[in-house]
């Protein structure tokens, strides 16, 4: 698991392989992500429609949105819809205390 930092800018991108292609996605298409604890809460949720012609969807969460998580493990859970299927693809995600910033109580 890589470090993330409360309060740094967080990114991901995501595309799907279908029968060993990447799946390019069409008008309509969308993926929903959000960082979730293991009793079901989730946070940061976004929903991004991916753009047509393309082979991938980036996400970005700013700085800011990032400051308000706290200190802990989460699953971080995207769910790819398309005309044709849903993709479900999860991941560990620590986030830890950045200490640049001088934070005393994470």
């Amino acid at each position: 698991m890589e470090n993330n930092y409360r309060g740094d800018t967080f990114n991901r991108s995501y595309s799907v392989i279908i029968d060993g292609k990447k799946h390019v996605f069409s008008s309509g298409e969308k993926i929903k992500v959000a960082f979730c604890l293991y009793e079901n809460k989730r946070f940061l949720e976004k929903e991004v429609e991916a753009t047509a012609g393309s082979d991938e969807i980036n996400i970005t969460w700013s700085a800011e949105e990032m400051a308000t998580l706290k200190i802990g493990n989460y699953i971080l859970e995207a769910e790819v819809t398309t005309k044709d299927f849903v993709k479900t693809h999860q991941e560990k995600v620590r986030i830890d205390l950045d200490f640049i910033t001088g934070e005393e109580n994470g």
